[in-house]
């Protein structure tokens, strides 16, 4: 009989959610192995168009075969029987008119949650796919390894599956070129093996050769060394002969014919020692000789067997090498592709022991790079995984606070730290927020008693911009009016908090002011004011002089939303930024700097082929000029500019093409809305109108293979940017008055998931994973050396 999922069973089990989690895993698996990969993610989009936001939606047989055959020309005999096995299992059930639905409202939302993990993962693959499209960058091998399994998911446009299918053909021709490459290491390194063998076995012989020399030489000389004996007592015998033939002079005669006969014997003796004299020389200098020759020969074989084992050395340490490049890229694939996994993991102890083991998968790969500050391992997958799987387990961690009824539209992070002032549309405050202390992770822990409140603003005009005073005296406030606020920030009674009001000065009436700042750090006087047209400089003593603005230097600059301001060595410019069309048909940024009573102007190429349109114009700029200088530029459809800045060098001249001074990315798929630079230019943040940040390493953002962090877990757009924490933090206001707190460094979720597990979970095993979670997680190739996550 085909199972049933019916009430009773949820009734007889205390965890309800788990059960219809494993059964929905255990029918969608066994549906996708009896299709095969060509139906991968099958059963997943099927349960997508059954479950809409939570609610049950039915469809009919035709309305769920034409979905299925336009996005993943699948047959219809397919669907029918898909949809008839999920009919058999209980997933789905047939209404009265013919329809299908999912079973129940349990099922509902299980399906939904699963539809919607999966849909966020493959969402950001798709945007990075995008990403390399629009830069005409191919994919790494290990980013392809990680989509392999979703590609049939995807649903991918066809430029961008040709960019999938060019980067698979590119990663081929590499793997082949590195295995020739490592042949021929072998081969050379077997031939100078060989050649150190020959040359040792020469060098023995040679050895053995000067051995048998030294011992031929050795008996000559003691033969030489006898035959000299005989020939001294020879003499010997002479000398007494003579004496005896001295004293018998009488027998003269015969004395003397016996006197030369042994004289002769005497004289062929002597030559005979002679020639045995010279010969035993020649030997010795013969033997001298080999003596050398046997210590050369030595010495060469002991430096050929020296140069032997070093061959042997190296060949070792480059097998080494190699072996260990291989677990490297095993620990890369496998960490990003268990980090993107445990996305969809239901069990939140799991889900988060996963995403923890895959960043320490992560950083043992790092350990061997060459990317600076590589201890952080802010890899987007890694750093999606690990917040997911806190957010998961500890549920009671608050994110976001709300304060302002509408869209907040700029956000000021005090100098001190410990307060931040939001300003926000269509009300008649400004919010202080004091922050005793801010939590590593998440919101910080605040009373409504932590709040102040700018009251007696004009209720008429919605604030876009605030600045604060070097002395951190007053605050500037503009906006949708032609009027700028100058309040006193130190006033202890904040209920009666008034504002300067300078009403004689009309020249912004009809135009919104985008920027608003102190100009000199010295001066509290003296003030800018951009809006899409026009530039103010202000230096009228307004606090002892006059409650009025009185008269400011008034002028037009160029139209455009893209404004900011730059504060550097004490003084403040005003930066705004429009894409133009040279004469070449070369592609430019236009800028305008304005400081004290003047405006130069600059540009900035970044495209040679001149087409204006494929950008749009900018609609937030950003810039920074403490150490090397940094500017950005966000574009209407999406692309973003990166450059090099330094305010104070500008030439001021022609620029030709051919040298492109800034870097275009499109890492968004709607207009940017805000750009913010953490305080030590490391770290660039950017929002967009698709409801999603994109956080950027400037230390490595130029490297091919870079993606920046996604962070989409908003509800709506994101109007305002700023960082707080020294970088550490980043803040995000959004269209519905909600300020989000993100930490988007890695190895602070790794530690905070062992620090709240124990009290989470309470069970002595509590951040221990099971082979069978490992195997499907992280497979067989990397060896389990603790399987306790956390200790």
């Amino acid at each position: 009989m085909p199972k049933k999922i019916t009430i009773d069973h949820f009734n007889s089990i205390h965890s309800i959610d788990n059960v219809v989690d494993s059964l929905l895993e255990r029918e969608m698996s066994e549906i996708e192995q009896r299709y095969g990969k060509m139906y991968e993610g099958l059963s997943t989009k099927i349960l997508s168009l059954f479950s809409a936001g939570g609610r049950r939606v039915q469809l009919s047989e035709e309305e769920v075969v034409k979905v299925l055959e336009h996005s993943r020309q699948v047959k219809k005999e397919v669907v029918y029987d898909v949809l008839r096995q999920m009919e058999g299992v209980g997933l789905i059930r047939c209404t009265n008119g013919g329809r299908y639905e999912l079973a129940n409202n349990t099922l509902v939302q299980r399906a939904d949650k699963k539809v919607a993990a999966e849909n966020s993962l493959l969402r950001n693959m798709r945007l990075v796919i995008r990403d390399h499209a629009a830069r005409g960058e191919k994919l790494d091998a290990q980013y392809l390894d990680h989509i392999a399994p979703f590609i049939t998911r995807l649903e991918l446009a066809p430029d961008e599956m040709a960019l999938v299918e060019a980067s698979r053909e590119a990663v081929k021709k590499e793997k082949r070129r590195r295995v020739w490459f490592v042949g021929m290491i072998f081969a050379v390194l077997l031939a100078a093996t060989a050649l150190s063998l020959f040359n040792f076995i020469r060098a023995e012989n040679e050895a053995q050769r000067a051995n048998i020399e030294k011992n031929t030489s050795d008996s000559l000389r003691l033969e030489a060394v006898r035959y000299s004996s005989q020939v001294d007592a020879i003499n010997d015998q002479l000398v007494e002969k003579n004496a005896e033939l001295e004293a018998a002079r009488d027998t003269a005669d015969q004395n003397r014919i016996l006197a030369d006969i042994r004289a002769l014997e005497a004289d062929m003796a002597r030559d005979s020692l002679s020639k045995e004299k010279v010969r035993v020389d020649s030997l010795n200098n013969w033997l001298n000789a080999a003596l050398v020759r046997q210590k050369d020969a030595t010495d060469e074989a002991r430096k050929q067997r020296e140069e032997a084992d070093a061959l042997r050395q190296k060949a070792e340490r480059s097998s080494e090498l190699i072996e260990a490049e291989k677990v490297r890229a095993d620990k890369y694939a496998v960490s990003l592709n268990a980090a993107l996994r445990s996305t969809t993991i239901e069990d939140s102890r799991v889900q988060a022991l996963v995403a923890k083991k895959a960043f320490d998968l992560y950083s043992e790969y790092l350990k061997g790079d060459d990317y600076r500050n590589k201890e952080e391992a802010n890899h987007p997958s890694i750093f999606n995984g690990l917040y997911q799987g806190l957010k998961s387990l500890d549920k009671d961690r608050t994110w976001e606070i709300r304060q302002h009824e509408g869209p907040i539209n700029d956000i000021l992070v005090h100098p001190n730290g410990k307060q931040i002032i939001t300003v926000g549309t269509g009300e008649e405050k400004v919010v202080i927020w004091n922050i005793p202390q801010w939590n590593t992770i998440g919101a910080p822990d605040l009373k409504e008693e932590d709040f102040d409140y700018v009251v007696g603003l004009d209720e008429d005009i919605v604030y876009e911009t605030v600045d604060i005073s070097a002395d951190n005296q007053y605050l500037l406030l503009a906006g949708q009016s032609d009027r700028i606020a100058v309040i006193d920030y130190q006033r202890k009674n904040r209920d009666s908090w008034k504002y300067l009001d300078p009403r004689n000065s009309r020249m912004f009436e009809y135009d919104r002011l985008y920027q608003v700042a102190f100009a000199n750090a010295d001066n509290n006087a003296e003030f800018l004011a951009l809006s899409r047209e026009s530039y103010l400089f202000h230096d009228a003593n307004l606090i002892a002089k006059s409650p009025l603005l009185g008269d400011a230097l008034i002028k037009p600059k160029m139209h455009t939303r893209a404004n900011t301001m730059v504060k550097h060595q004490g003084k403040t410019y005003g930066l705004a930024a429009q894409t133009n069309i040279d004469v070449y048909g070369g592609t430019f940024i236009k800028l305008q700097v304005m400081s004290a009573g003047k405006i130069e102007e600059d540009q900035l190429y970044f495209d040679r082929k001149g087409d204006k349109d494929k950008f749009g114009q900018p609609v937030a700029i950003a810039a920074s000029q403490r150490e090397r200088g940094v500017l950005a530029v966000g574009m209407e459809n999406g692309h973003i500019l990166i450059s090099e800045f330094d305010i104070q060098k500008r030439t001021g001249s022609f620029i030709p093409p051919s040298k492109l001074q800034a870097q275009i990315f499109k890492p968004h798929q709607a207009a940017i809305s805000d750009i913010a630079i953490s305080e030590d230019e490391r770290y660039l943040a950017i929002s967009s109108l698709d409801g999603t940040i994109s956080v950027w390493d400037l230390n490595l953002y130029r490297n091919a293979s870079y993606q920046p962090i996604i962070l989409d877990d908003h509800r709506d757009w994101v109007t305002a940017l700023a960082f707080a924490q020294k970088g550490r933090m980043l803040l995000a206001g959004t269209q519905d008055g909600i300020v989000h707190f993100w930490n988007f460094h890695a190895p602070d979720y790794a530690k905070m998931i062992c620090r709240v597990l124990p009290d989470l979970v309470d069970e002595p095993n509590y951040d221990r994973i099971d082979g069978e979670t490992w195997r499907r997680y992280f497979g067989t190739n990397i060896e389990i050396r603790n399987d306790q996550i956390c200790r």
